[in-house]
C-alpha cells in the first residue's frame, strides 16, 4: 500500500510550520501535495539560508518532505486561473495568510467551493477571521504569549516566565488542522456531507491542547470546589553530581519507591509526606522539594536511575540534542533515518512515527528547489501543451444578448484558398464537474437552468456557470473545440476535435454584430474583425 491517503490531492498554500508540517503529515500518509509558493523572493520563507546544502534548507525539508512545488504569481489573472484549475479537481486546499488576503486575491472558500462543492477548505490563522488580534502578524512566539504557555514555565529554579524553545503552538495547531482534514473527508465519504470550510486558528489550538493539565483549576465553578495540585507545578529537572534527569512521582506507591531508592525510607511514614493530599500543602510541598534535591545531589545519574527504575519511579536522564542519535531506545524504534538528496548529499530525518497495520505508506524521502515541478504540474492540466498554445493565439469572440452572464461557445473563423477554416469552441465543463462529484449529482437533477422574470435558478453554481466556465474576453479558459475546413460550397474536407484553452478576444452582442455587417464592416475595432468578415461571407 501506498498509504491510507492514497489518490487525495491537496493544494498547500501555507508557509512556514503551522500550514507545512500539517500537509506535510498528510504527505506522509500517503496524499498528493503540491505546494503553491511565489514566483519572487525566496518562496517559503523557511527557504532562508541556514542549516543548508545544495540549495535545500533543513528547516523548509522537514516542513515540506514529500511535496511538488509549483512557483507561480497568484497577483495576475493567470496565476489565480491555476489555482481555481487546481483546486476544480482537489480535494483539499490549506492556507494561512491573513484573514481577508484570500478573499482580495479572488480565491477564497465561497470562489473555490462554488465551483467544487466537495472542497474542504481548511484557514490556518493566528487568532481567527475576527476580534481585536485579528489582522496581527502572528509566529508561533506570539500565540505562546496570548495563550499562556510562555506563563507556565516558571520553576522554582526559573522563577520568570520564558517561553517553550521549540514551536509549539505552530506543531499542535498542524495537528489540529491535519486531523481536521482527515475527519472530514470522512465524513465526505460516508455521505454526511460534502466539502465545508475549516477554520484552524493557532491560539484556539492551544489552548485545547493544554486544558486538560494548565487549566484544571479553572474547569469547575463554586467555592465548594477542592483545589489539588497543577501538573505544571510538580514537574521535576534535578541536577545529580555529574548531570541532570526528571523524575515524576503521581501516586503514593511511586512516591514510596522514590523516598526508597533516595534513601529515605522514613518519608514514607511522615505525616507531612503520607498522601498526595498533604504534600501539597504549600510548607509541606517547599519542604519535601528541599529534601528532595539534597538527596539527588548525592547521587550519579546513571547510580539514581537505576535505583528508580528497581523502584518503578519514573525516570529519564536529560539527553543533549546529540545524545538522542545514540539513544538506545531511539536506535531500537529506527526512528532517525538516513537519506541522499541529489543535491543536498546524505542527510538524516525521523521517521514518519505511526506504524500501521495494513496501510503502510511507502516513504518518499525528498525535497525540492522553488519551483521544481512547476512544468510537469503545468502539463499535467493542460497549461503548456502546443495545442493549447495554438488555440490561445487565435482572436475567438462570444456572440451573445446584452443581458447573458454565462458565454458557453465562441467562435473563430478565417478564409483559405479553398474556402474557409471554422474553429468553434465550448466550454469544457467536464474538466470541473467530474461524474462523481456532489455537483454533478445536483445539476443531472436539475437538468437545466429555470428562468424567472426577476430571478434565474441556475443548474451549475454561477461561479462555474458565469466565471469559470463562462468564456469571458481575455481570460484564460478551458474548452473543447471543433475545426472544420469546408469549401465555398459548403462541403466539409475535414474536421478535428481539441480540447484545450482559449483565450476570447472579445464579448460582443447580437446587435453589434448586427450593425457591423449592416453598416459594411464599421463600428468594430480589433483582432477579430477579420474573423466577422469571413463570417459574413459564409453567410452569403
Amino acid at each position: 500500500m501506498s498509504g491510507p491517503l492514497q489518490g487525495y490531492k491537496i493544494i498547500d498554500l501555507t508557509q512556514v510550520v503551522s500550514g507545512p508540517f500539517a500537509t506535510m503529515l498528510l504527505a506522509d500518509q500517503g496524499a498528493e501535495v503540491i505546494k503553491i509558493e511565489p514566483t519572487t523572493g525566496l518562496g517559503d520563507l523557511t527557504r532562508l539560508p541556514s542549516f543548508d546544502k545544495g540549495g535545500i534548507g533543513a528547516f523548509y525539508l522537514n516542513n515540506n518532505r514529500r511535496k511538488k512545488s509549483l512557483s507561480i504569481d497568484l497577483s495576475g489573472d493567470d496565476g489565480k486561473q491555476i489555482v481555481l484549475d487546481l483546486c476544480a479537481e482537489a480535494d483539499v486546499i490549506v492556507q494561512n495568510f491573513r484573514p481577508g488576503a484570500v478573499e482580495r486575491m479572488g480565491i477564497g472558500p465561497e470562489t473555490l467551493m462554488g465551483i467544487n462543492p466537495d472542497l474542504i477548505y481548511v484557514s490556518i490563522s493566528g487568532f481567527g477571521p475576527s476580534g481585536p488580534y485579528r489582522d496581527w502578524r502572528v509566529y508561533d512566539p506570539i500565540v505562546q504569549s496570548v495563550s499562556g504557555v510562555v506563563s507556565i514555565q516558571q520553576s522554582p529554579d526559573i522563577p520568570i516566565p520564558d517561553l517553550v524553545r521549540t514551536i509549539v503552538c505552530d506543531k499542535t495547531t498542524a495537528l489540529t488542522a491535519s486531523n481536521a482534514i482527515t475527519a472530514a473527508l470522512f465524513a465526505r465519504a460516508s455521505g454526511k456531507s460534502a466539502g465545508q470550510h475549516i477554520e484552524v486558528p493557532m491560539l484556539d489550538s492551544a489552548i485545547y491542547w493544554m486544558w486538560p493539565d494548565v487549566f484544571m483549576g479553572h474547569t469547575m465553578f463554586g467555592t465548594e470546589v477542592e483545589p489539588g495540585p497543577l501538573i505544571y507545578q510538580i514537574y521535576r529537572l534535578q541536577q545529580t553530581t555529574d548531570g541532570h534527569l526528571v523524575y515524576f512521582y503521581a501516586s503514593d506507591k511511586e512516591f514510596a519507591g522514590l523516598s526508597r531508592a533516595l534513601e529515605h525510607p522514613e518519608w514514607i511514614d511522615d505525616e507531612r509526606f503520607a498522601t498526595a493530599k498533604q504534600r501539597m500543602v504549600p510548607e509541606h510541598f517547599e519542604a519535601l522539594g528541599s529534601l528532595l534535591h539534597n538527596a539527588f545531589l548525592t547521587f550519579t545519574t546513571s547510580e539514581i536511575m537505576e535505583r528508580l527504575h528497581t523502584q518503578e519511579v519514573p525516570a529519564a536522564q536529560v539527553n543533549s540534542v546529540d545524545d538522542v542519535f545514540t539513544d538506545p531506545q531511539v536506535v531500537n524504534n529506527s526512528i532517525i533515518h538516513e537519506w541522499t538528496h541529489p543535491d543536498a548529499g546524505l542527510m538524516k530525518m525521523a521517521r514518519p512515527p505511526v506504524r500501521w497495520g495494513t496501510t503502510e505508506p511507502e516513504i518518499k524521502w525528498s525535497t525540492d528547489h522553488l519551483g521544481q515541478h512547476t512544468e510537469e504540474i503545468l502539463k499535467e492540466y493542460g497549461f503548456t501543451d502546443a495545442d493549447i498554445h495554438e488555440l490561445e493565439k487565435f482572436p475567438f469572440i462570444t456572440i451573445d444578448g446584452e443581458d447573458a452572464k454565462d458565454f458557453d461557445d465562441a467562435i473563430y473563423c478565417s478564409a483559405t484558398n479553398d474556402g474557409f477554416h471554422l474553429k468553434v469552441a465550448i466550454a469544457d465543463v467536464s474538466h470541473y464537474v467530474k461524474e462523481a462529484s456532489s455537483i454533478n449529482k445536483e445539476a443531472s437533477k436539475r437538468t437545466t437552468s429555470v428562468y424567472f422574470p426577476q430571478k434565474v435558478v441556475p443548474m451549475l453554481p454561477e461561479n462555474l456557470s458565469n466565471e469559470l466556465c463562462s468564456l469571458q474576453p481575455n481570460k484564460r479558459r478551458r474548452a473543447l473545440c471543433v475545426e472544420i475546413d469546408f469549401d465555398k460550397d459548403g462541403i466539409i474536407h475535414k474536421y478535428q476535435f481539441k480540447r484545450g484553452i482559449i483565450k476570447s478576444s472579445a464579448r460582443l452582442t447580437y446587435s453589434q454584430v448586427e450593425k457591423f455587417y449592416s453598416e459594411k464592416y464599421q463600428g468594430l475595432e480589433g483582432p477579430y474583425v477579420d474573423s466577422l468578415e469571413s463570417l459574413s461571407l459564409i453567410h452569403i
